[in-house]
């Protein structure tokens, strides 16, 4: 986990283009930006469907509408691995949302910002409550930093509020608190009650996918916010959805190329706005429901998600297909189970000879789900605690809870034989181990198999277990007994209903009906099938089976009785595709129409006087056949490539690309027969020419020319698309120099020659999706499967040599030297700002979007800003750094928010409008949004709205470097890092603190400056209400309260960040003991070895130094700043410059606490700790010279003391190593301030103060001799004549120049520390000079004079300058 925090990771802005077909964007066409997800959705084969919420017709009132409350959700996974999710429609009907907004003075919102809090912080179980935190009010005082008693903020009702609130204050509730339903639900979510139907194949094929996948848990109303106050919103208002639903996003995983996995199967944790996925390869992702954004991910398999590191499982040359995924409650923990079985067709292709009970066989994974919910933010941690093989189908097995409340897993066989398990949670052994990733990081998964069982019955081959410590552990196993069905068992489903747990069991021509008892199983009924029927519960004591027509509602019938007699509905459900049925009024399908658009149905089949079924969301039909983006190519920032469905390649420019014009720069001499699918460059290595190399969807391979797009050769190769083009850029590349390898999605490798453009050979693929290639040995091509096989290939000879496993695949990598390819990462062009996202060609708004890196886009644009131009190149490239900020910069605003905004966007910025979709990129998934009008985009969610304020003001930061936009470009940042509810309406999503916390530890110094910005004005608009209850929560995980490794981890340093910068700013809200907490933190920070963790202590001591020293040592935290602040070995030099970072901290400190910093400085020159840290200090006094000379300026005399006790000759040791810093120290002091002249010859050093004295030290032996004392008022400036004899000291507040002898004299030797005599009695100076040069030299401000004077000497004639005014005189 610390290593997070010091590795990057980029900022990555994704971008949806508007199809080129649509014509220029207006306010009229703003709805054409969703089309494309509607295509997409449209064009998907859908897989998986589930819903959450109320959907029946009871749920809608007399008039046919919705009431407010009910919230409602539908996801639907596709083979394709991405996910489409609905929620319902925003609606902005009140009235007051209709009226604009007058513009602004400044464009500056000015009103609180309210935290979204979510679920409280702890272990889930069923029996938990999900109210949020409640805040209670008390009295705080801040020692040492205020006389003041600082009261706790008082409930209060805003003459806006709702009337319930006063209600809730009367019963001792603040005014924010929000309560949510608890959950009834006996298991979260139990096999009965989390499996979807598929009714696209029931046909005369035998069906994929169980009905089971429809099935959810009672219903569990997500939690929402509390209520606002409605407020005014521009009256330019976009289109809204007439339907119930709205395709709110698209998200698209990090899917593998080559490996077409889709979903299959999704469980859904109602309550918690969470989702799981789990796909046919067996990855698993946890989603946020609100804004798709990704929270965990892990390897069901054994294989880990994001590298290519793979573990051999029991039976290493299968293909498992993952299909069932639910979440269920065990004791206190949340487990979530995914289970596979082996996919019989690839097996068989590998001719590996399974017998049939080798082939049923099931492998079941179990993770235990950790949340992790905070103010703003979700982390879901998983473990993985055991994984198993077992005989039987994953339709037959489970877990379920009996009505005693114990949790057992079951499974059948084949054979219909039901065993059961009592399952428990052991503790974690009390071992060390690193910090677990908080956050969506990838959860380290640690094998913890079961135990071994020993009973075992006829015909069952039993499963080979072992228990570890800390994990899942299970009971003896015991048998039930046999389902009694003729031609075997295929599926399986238990149903609690209270006290009684019944079952479905069924094949394809006979369904039985059972009550399971604690050691035995009773058979109910028995009841005969169609071919092609599926059968789940849909309710207590209610179940369904499915055919291809109909839906048949059965209630569960006594013992003996026929379930055809006790019909409760037939309902016709006609063509459909994926189905959740929830109850009987809830049944949810997708449908396809004629004309090619996709529906999202609602079927009540006990509605009364209600539709029957009504359209829930439909996409919008095309209305041209016109040709859509497939791929894109992006080659440069205006360089881009399109693909399209006609087969040719257009580049436009990117105004054109933001929907503006239609007529592209240049267009592809010849189409291909079929869809653009992939496109990459290539280079001939002779002739160092660059070409594009692509295919199509009709299995053809084809090569352009780059400059004119000129179809060079095609092929037609392949049975299915090119999907990854590999180049090998080593020298020992043997035959395969100058060549490319093509890669189909099947695995098929064709060899291309570029130089002269043959097609060389062909290598067949697997039966598995290829995951990696690697080149080495002796001209071996080694192919890597994703079943864990590995093929070597004699490229010389172009023979197959041998198959090994995977295990003997990574030692022979690890003996030879090999290059190595991923399929996923294996692009053959430059490292550019532009990135497309992974997905396939038929979804059409991810082949639509590319990934922009906006840090890295605004680090070159913020270099290129600062550049100073000296020819028309760099003129050139200035401008156009411009116009892509500008650019970007449109498709970032949010028009429609104030009116004055838009005017000084359009006027002062020049920008225009944009229909450019911005998503959200995290670091598993992508998410495309769709929205009618722009200012809904920052009514997704907290986390959404923070990374578009980052993206919108690091741009508008880049900008201000330009001089004619410096002060629009100000407001800007104001007015879109200010945004709240008084702006954007009651809908809108505070920004998340966390996320901007977490951005600031993983990005370049430019974009932690805008999260600075952001998360700073995010500070002040929160409530004190918010800031208490945000501060409370984290600081349990204050550092100082951790031990051992929590110390360092990112939970922590988040804590700190968090607590830090808000009592920085707001600390009389704050209690003691949580100021001292903090204090701590920071300073076990600032001995941090870690550079960012350092450099947030030192950032936090530069902001609120003014706050910690009352808690903590001060001058311990000044002394650490010296020492960071000149650290110069190599070890601590990195990125993040933690020695720049403390300079300015010592700077800032140094200004604000003057005293306190001379002071400490005094003490450690005088009586250092070491040698070291003595010259750590004297540099610092160099530093602080140069930068910030008026901070020191006062205190002058002082710090001159301290340097000439430094160089006492008795102490050898220190004068020998601080002697060349203080000999620097001097010079500065001498050169920058007027006040202090050093004669070299004499060693006389003369230092003037501001009463008026001077006084004289003797460097050489480090002491002071005498004080000259003759002027009134501050001295302004002294000097020293060439033979050193004469001091002319001058005051310009008194008028007055002295001029005194400073020569050894004989009377010196008598009276030693006495001043020389000036020839007259007394210690009268030796001349004294008064002079008016009028107002103009009149300077009564110190640092103003620091520059004002100069001295010329001639002998003993001086001319001294004061601005433009003069003295001449002799001394």
């Amino acid at each position: 986990m610390s290593q997070i925090l010091s590795s990057g990771s980029s900022f990555n802005v994704s971008l949806t283009f508007s199809p080129i077909d649509e014509g220029p964007f207006d306010q009229n066409s703003l709805i054409t930006r969703r089309l494309l997800s509607d295509w997409s959705f449209s064009n998907a084969q859908c897989s998986v469907l589930r819903a959450w919420g109320t959907f029946g017709a009871s749920s809608l009132q007399n008039d046919g509408s919705e009431p407010e409350q009910t919230q409602k959700s539908v996801v639907v996974g596709c083979q394709d691995g991405t996910l489409y999710v609905f929620h319902q429609t925003r609606r902005h009907n009140d009235p007051v949302n209709s009226q604009p907004r007058e513009p602004s003075q400044h464009s500056t919102a000015s009103s609180s910002l309210h935290v979204r809090r979510s679920q409280p912080r702890a272990r889930v179980s069923s029996s938990s409550s999900l109210a949020p935190f409640k805040v209670t009010g008390r009295s705080r005082i801040v020692s040492g930093i205020t006389t003041e008693q600082v009261e706790a903020p008082k409930n209060y009702v805003d003459f806006e509020d709702e009337p319930e609130k006063l209600k809730d204050m009367l019963k001792g509730k603040s005014p924010r608190d929000r309560t949510s339903p608890q959950d009834t639900s006996p298991n979260w979510m139990s096999p009965a009650a989390s499996r979807t139907p598929s009714i696209n194949e029931l046909g005369t094929s035998p069906p994929k996918r169980s009905l089971s996948k429809g099935l959810l848990s009672p219903t569990i109303p997500s939690p929402r916010a509390a209520s606002t106050p409605t407020s005014r919103r521009n009256s330019l208002v976009g289109p809204r959805s007439i339907h119930e639903l709205e395709l709110r996003y698209h998200i698209v995983p990090p899917l593998m190329r080559g490996e077409l996995s889709g979903v299959g199967d999704v469980a859904v944790l109602e309550g918690r706005d969470i989702f799981a996925v789990l796909t046919d390869s067996g990855n698993i992702f946890i989603f946020h429901s609100e804004d798709g954004s990704c929270l965990a991910t892990a390897g069901v398999g054994g294989e880990d998600v994001h590298s290519l590191s793979e573990q051999s499982l029991e039976i290493s040359s299968t293909v498992w297909k993952w299909s069932e995924l639910y979440f269920h409650q065990v004791d206190e923990s949340l487990l979530l189970v995914a289970m596979a079985n082996i996919d019989v067709e690839k097996t068989n292709y590998l001719s590996l000879n399974l017998d049939a009970e080798a082939q049923n066989r099931t492998q079941a994974v179990i993770f235990e789900v950790t949340l992790d919910s905070k103010t703003g933010s979700v982390d879901v941690d998983l473990k993985r605690l055991a994984r198993r093989h077992f005989e039987g189908s994953s339709k037959t097995a489970g877990i379920y809870c009996s009505p005693e409340g114990h949790s057992l897993f079951y499974r059948a066989t084949t054979h219909g034989d039901l065993f059961v398990q009592p399952i428990h949670i052991q503790p974690d052994s009390p071992v060390s181990s690193p910090a677990s990733v908080v956050g969506p990081q990838l959860s380290h998964l640690l094998p913890n198999p079961f135990k071994t069982i020993t009973k075992s019955s006829d015909n069952l081959s039993v499963a080979e277990e072992i228990k570890s410590p800390g994990g899942l552990e299970l009971d003896t196993e015991v048998s039930l007994g046999s389902l009694q069905l003729d031609n075997g068992l295929a599926s399986l489903l238990l149903r609690q209903f209270g006290t009684t747990t019944l079952g479905l069991a069924w094949n394809s021509a006979q369904l039985v009906i059972f009550e399971m008892r604690a050691d035995s199983i009773d058979t109910l009924a028995q009841q005969a099938l169609p071919p092609t029927a599926q059968v789940s519960w849909i309710s207590d004591g209610v179940f369904c089976v499915l055919s291809q027509e109909q839906m048949i509602c059965y209630k569960v019938p006594a013992k003996d009785q026929i379930p055809a007699q006790i019909c409760i509905e037939k309902v016709k459900v006609g063509p459909a595709e994926v189905i959740a049925c929830k109850s009987l009024s809830e049944i949810l399908f997708t449908r396809t129409t004629t004309d090619g658009t996709r529906h999202l149905v609602c079927l009540g089949a006990n509605a009364v006087d209600q539709p029957r079924e009504r359209t829930l969301w439909r996409a919008s039909p095309r209305t041209n056949s016109k040709p859509t983006v497939t791929t894109l190519l992006p080659l440069d920032f205006g360089f881009i490539i399109q693909g399209h469905s006609d087969g040719y390649l257009r580049q436009y420019p990117l105004p054109q690309m933001s929907g503006k014009l239609n007529t592209p720069q240049r267009v592809s001499d010849t189409a291909l027969s079929g869809c653009i699918t992939t496109l990459q460059t290539v280079q001939n290595s002779r002739t160092k020419e660059t070409y594009i190399i692509g295919g199509a969807d009709d299995g053809s391979i084809a090569i352009w020319t780059m400059n004119t797009l000129q179809l060079c050769t095609r092929w037609i190769i392949f049975i299915t698309p090119v999907i990854a083009v590999i180049q090998f850029q080593t020298e020992k590349v043997g035959p395969l120099r100058g060549c490319v390898l093509c890669v189909a999605e099947d695995g098929t490798i064709a060899v291309i020659a570029i130089d002269g453009f043959q097609y060389l050979y062909l290598i067949p693929g697997g039966s598995a999706p290829l995951k990696r290639v690697s080149l080495g040995g002796d001209n071996n091509l080694m192919l890597i499967y994703a079943n864990y096989t590995a093929r070597v290939w004699d490229i010389k000879t172009r023979e197959f040599l041998r198959s090994m496993s995977l295990e003997k695949a990574e030692e022979a990598l690890a003996q030879w030297g090999w290059t190595t390819v991923s399929i996923q990462d294996c692009t053959t062009q430059p490292r550019i700002l532009w990135a497309p996202i992974p997905s396939h060609f038929t979804s059409l708004d991810s082949a639509s979007s590319l990934l922009l890196d906006l840090e890295r886009f605004i680090t070159e644009s913020t270099e290129m800003a600062k550049v100073i131009s000296t020819s028309k190149e760099q003129s050139r490239t200035i401008f156009l750094t411009l116009e892509r900020l500008r650019w970007l910069l449109s498709t970032l605003v949010t028009p429609g928010l104030d009116e004055g905004i838009d005017q000084l966007c359009q006027l002062k910025m020049g920008i225009q409008r944009s229909p450019v979709m911005v998503g959200f990129h995290g670091s598993q998934a992508t998410s495309l949004y769709q929205y009618d009008w722009p200012p809904d985009a920052w009514c997704i969610s907290a986390g959404v709205t923070a990374s578009r304020q980052l993206a919108v003001v690091a741009v508008l930061r880049a900008l201000s470097l330009f001089a004619d936009y410096t002060e629009s470009a100000t407001k800007l940042v104001s007015f879109y890092s200010g945004l709240s509810e008084t702006v954007v309406g009651p809908t809108f999503h505070a920004p998340s603190l966390v996320y901007l916390a977490r951005r600031w530890f993983v990005s370049s110094n430019e974009i932690r400056s805008a999260a600075r910005v952001v998360f700073d004005n995010a500070v002040t608009l929160l409530s004190d209400v918010d800031v208490s209850t945000l501060t409370e929560e984290w600081q349990l995980h204050l550092p100082c309260l951790q031990t051992g490794a929590e110390s360092d981890s990112q939970t922590a340093a988040l804590a700190l960040f968090i607590c830090g910068y808000i009592a920085a700013e707001r600390y009389s809200l704050l209690p003691s003991n949580l100021l001292v907490d903090i204090a701590k933190s920071l300073v076990s920070y600032l001995h941090n070895d870690q550079p960012m963790l350092r450099i947030l202590a030192v950032d936090l001591c530069s902001r609120g130094f003014h706050v910690w020293q009352h808690y903590i040592d001060a001058v311990a935290i000044l002394r650490q700043l010296f020492t960071l602040a000149t650290s110069t070995k190599k070890d601590t030099i990195s990125v993040q410059n933690v020695a720049a970072q403390a300079r300015q901290a010592v700077l800032q400190v140094a200004s604000s606490h003057t005293p306190l910093f001379i002071t400490t400085l005094g003490l450690d020159i005088i009586s250092p700790t070491s040698v070291e840290h003595q010259t750590s200090v004297m540099q610092i006094v160099a530093y602080l010279i140069r930068k910030r000379p008026q901070v020191l300026q006062p205190n002058i005399p002082k710090l001159m003391e301290v340097v000439v006790k430094s160089l006492d000759p008795n102490a050898t040791t220190y004068r020998e190593a601080v002697l060349d810093t203080a000999t620097e120290i001097i010079g500065h002091i001498v050169k920058r301030y007027p006040t202090v002249d050093f004669h070299v010859p004499t060693q006389r050093l003369a230092v003037g103060t501001d009463e008026g004295a001077i006084i004289m030290y003797d460097v050489k032996t480090a002491t002071r001799l005498y004080v000259l004392e003759g002027h009134k008022r501050r001295l302004s400036a002294c000097s020293f004549s060439p033979d050193g004899r004469r001091l002319v000291t001058i005051s310009l507040e008194e008028g007055t120049v002295l001029i005194w002898k400073v020569g050894s004299s004989f009377s010196s030797f008598f009276n030693p520390g006495a001043p020389p005599r000036q020839g007259h009695g007394g210690s009268e100076p030796f001349k004294t000079i008064k002079f008016n040069l009028g107002d103009a030299v009149n300077l009564s401000d110190a640092a103003a004079s620091l520059d004002a004077i100069q001295f010329e000497w001639t002998d003993r004639n001086v001319k001294v300058k004061i601005r433009d005014g003069m003295l001449s005189f002799s001394t």
